[in-house]
């Protein structure tokens, strides 16, 4: 019997256990009383345009709830739910004046506890009270704002009501910090660094809060980041042209777009449009008296950013001072001031004014036969006057800083017997030579020509010595049969570089 009343004490136990855990179980978090709130669905968005038709709000709870709407214009479609969760409700359209309702939710569970959303909807525009206005206009009168990042701007409103200013969502480059007023009043915002190179523009709104239909806005423009246009080569920014049919290219760096314009027919241009930095290639035709014209360069983002270069056509005939003309070109295009050994412009041609030129006396005329230039810290483009030097036979610019492309001018060299390109950064194809009949030795290693392997080199009878490593020329290009037995052809290997990681291969024979 006294195991009976033992089991039925501890059963009425476990009885009262349950029942305590199923009541405080009804609370999350073992909260001892109800608790329940809500609020709306951000910071100001209680109050509704005349038109809305949907809105919502935030419940939090510990416990079971139910929501409700106390006014006629107003229905919960959420009507009742558990802990945290949303609320939706649906209004009419406003046809009258300023109207408000109220959503109560309350808790079902224990000690009633309720909370309040008020929410107001914006009267139509027929009750807009007689002579009210309302106006935003900037501080300073200038709407356009310049690039600088964080521009602190001022607004001003004029007007009869309470009013909120603000932006469209898109335009995050723009914060308003003064989001509220009422009458007439201003404010602040502020947009972000332009980093692009189009203008933009947003608007600055002002909006009535109890009548919406009485707004204003306000464009703000802001200018795009300075473009950089610069021709690079020359550096001069001319070109001087003997009267013969031939080509030449200058090279220009720019952001983004850009075009070129040009207003004579006798210049020919490959194309008129390009991006970024590119080489610009052109055609004259040949003529026998003087002429000149400009080509400009123009930033097709901001039109009012421009280069010119200067291009001038003489009848120069061959002789000693084409060749000082050549020189000269030579020296401002690779930065002569900062060579190793400078050359003397006011005295004489002579090996001894003229460091690395040599000379030589052809048909009565002291004449530049050969240009030994290696480390004299050359940098730049070889200009295109530099094929003026008609009775070279040897140039040496090995170990320099000369970068581009090589002049298609060298073909007129046909006295060329030596060509040392060595390590410096030339790009591009290898240009077009089949004039140099007499060229023997050619060493272009550690260059960054790309393309086909220059096809007039399988036109130059006397050429026995031919280096062309570490370049990068098209790995499915191919090397004609000739060159492959020669004993003293250095082509591969060839090497591919992407950033600080190079990659060696080989350019193979092509099919006999």
């Amino acid at each position: 019997m006294r195991k009976v009343i033992i089991k039925l004490v501890w059963a009425y136990v476990a009885v009262l256990l349950v029942s305590a855990c199923s009541e405080t179980s009804e609370y999350l978090f073992g909260a001892k009383e109800p608790f329940v709130e809500i609020s709306a669905s951000s910071e100001g968005v209680t109050v509704f345009t005349p038109e809305s038709q949907k809105g919502y709000g935030f419940i939090r709870s510990n416990a079971r709830w139910k929501v409700e709407s106390l006014s006629d214009w107003l229905s919960c479609t959420t009507t009742e739910g558990e802990f945290n969760d949303t609320v939706h409700f649906q209004m009419s359209a406003n046809t009258g004046n300023l109207r408000t309702g109220k959503i109560v939710v309350y808790n079902t569970v224990g000690q009633q506890k309720h909370d309040t959303l008020v929410v107001s909807q914006q009267c139509d525009a027929r009750f807009i009270p007689e002579g009210y206005s309302l106006k935003i206009l900037l501080k300073t009168p200038n709407e356009t704002v310049s690039d600088q990042g964080f521009a602190e701007l001022t607004y001003q409103v004029k007007g009869h009501t309470e009013w909120r200013v603000f932006t469209k969502a898109a335009n995050d480059w723009a914060t308003v910090l003064t989001k509220k007023g009422t009458n007439d009043g201003e404010g602040v915002f502020v947009v972000s660094k332009n980093e692009g190179l189009e203008e933009r523009a947003m608007f600055l709104y002002v909006q009535s809060i109890d009548y919406p239909s009485l707004k204003d806005s306000i464009q703000i423009k802001q200018a795009g980041r300075p473009v950089n246009l610069s021709i690079i080569n020359p550096r001069n920014k001319k070109v001087m042209l003997d009267g013969n049919e031939s080509s030449f290219a200058f090279t220009v760096k720019g952001d983004g777009k850009w075009k070129i314009e040009k207003s004579v027919d006798w210049l020919e241009l490959t194309k008129l449009e390009y991006e970024e930095e590119a080489i610009v290639f052109v055609k004259i035709s040949s003529t026998i008296s003087e002429r000149s014209t400009q080509l400009i360069v123009t930033s097709l983002s901001q039109s009012d950013k421009k280069e010119t270069l200067s291009i001038e056509q003489k009848n120069i005939p061959d002789g000693r001072l084409k060749d000082s003309l050549a020189l000269v070109a030579l020296y401002r295009a690779t930065k002569g001031e900062n060579w190793v050994y400078g050359w003397k412009f006011e005295l004489p041609l002579s090996d001894k004014n003229w460091p690395g030129v040599f000379f030589d006396t052809v048909n009565g005329e002291l004449r530049v036969v050969d240009l030994s230039l290696s480390q004299f810290n050359l940098e730049g483009n070889l200009p295109h006057e530099i094929g003026w030097l008609t009775e070279l036979t040897k140039i040496k610019l090995q170990r320099n800083k000369l970068s581009g492309t090589l002049p298609a001018s060298f073909n007129r060299l046909r006295n060329l017997t030596h060509l040392y390109l060595t390590s410096n950064r030339f790009s591009e194809a290898f240009p077009d030579i089949p004039a140099l009949q007499k060229l023997t030795w050619v060493e272009l290693d550690f260059n960054r020509f790309e393309g086909e392997f220059p096809p007039s080199f399988s036109l130059l009878p006397k050429l026995t010595t031919l280096k062309m490593k570490y370049n990068q020329f098209d790995p499915n290009t191919c090397v004609p049969t000739r060159f492959g037995g020669w004993k003293l052809i250095y082509i591969n290997p060839q090497r591919a570089v992407d950033g600080e990681a190079s990659t060696d291969y080989k350019l193979l024979d092509c099919p006999r």
